[in-house]
């Protein structure tokens, strides 16, 4: 002896087939954007950036420069041992007589300007606190590496208790904290020449298909609702 129901609808009705589609398809698009958009904020835009001298010498869109009567324009003389010093002081043009000089031939757009490390991350950093927008870009290539000393007359009865002092900060890791404290800080400007932002443009993509998934969505559903009611008004005048 069996009981059921006198109606039983479809388990897979119009309206079920329709939500049950356009879940899966959400899922996919979810994951399809996400992955997208990880791999746009992840991957660097790839720019027009120079980051060693062998590719300032490649390029053909900007001529260099540097200062007139410094340690660089003997670096880069015809006598120097590098070829690719040799290429940077054969193409060198508009040597410069300041580093505010140099500074506005960056800013013009033309040139590249090389200058000692220290200088430059000062440089950025002044410029981007000044301006809030990152105007330059820092080559990553560290070359001519040279360091910094006291000078003292000779047989200074100091020099030992100097050396014994500058190798005892560097051994706490003194200088290295004061450097990350005192330094100026251009990471603002390094991120934003590798790494791409994210903002409502780059989201509005999603946000349309979404709409035309609702719009579509409620299409079929008022079609779906047109066809039932005809249905049931045809069911009523035959009965």
């Amino acid at each position: 002896m069996y009981q059921g129901c006198g109606h039983s609808p479809p388990f897979f009705s119009g309206t079920k087939l329709v939500a049950a589609t356009w879940w899966l398809y959400a899922i996919v698009l979810f994951h399809t954007y996400n992955g997208a958009l990880v791999a746009f904020l992840s991957i660097p835009k790839q720019g027009k950036t120079i980051n060693t001298l062998q590719e300032l010498a490649e390029q053909q869109e900007l001529k260099w420069t540097f200062l007139k009567g410094s340690a660089h324009q003997n670096l880069f003389n015809e006598f120097s041992n590098s070829d690719i010093y040799r290429t940077i002081g054969k193409g060198a043009s508009d040597l410069v007589n300041s580093s505010q000089q140099g500074l506005k031939f960056v800013l013009s757009g033309h040139y590249a300007f090389i200058k000692e490390k220290s200088y430059l991350d000062y440089m950025l950093f002044q410029d981007y606190n000044k301006t809030h927008s990152c105007r330059m870009h820092k080559a990553r290539e560290e070359f001519f590496k040279v360091g910094f000393g006291f000078a003292l007359q000779q047989r200074s009865p100091y020099l030992h208790i100097i050396n014994k002092g500058i190798k005892r900060m560097l051994h706490n890791g003194l200088v290295e904290k004061w450097k990350r404290r005192y330094w100026p800080k251009t990471g603002n400007c390094d991120m934003a020449s590798d790494q791409n932002t994210i903002s409502l443009e780059n989201l509005q993509g999603i946000f349309l298909v979404y709409a035309v998934g609702i719009v579509l969505s409620a299409i079929i559903l008022c079609t779906e609702y047109a066809l039932h009611s005809k249905r049931n008004q045809k069911l009523k005048s035959e009965g």
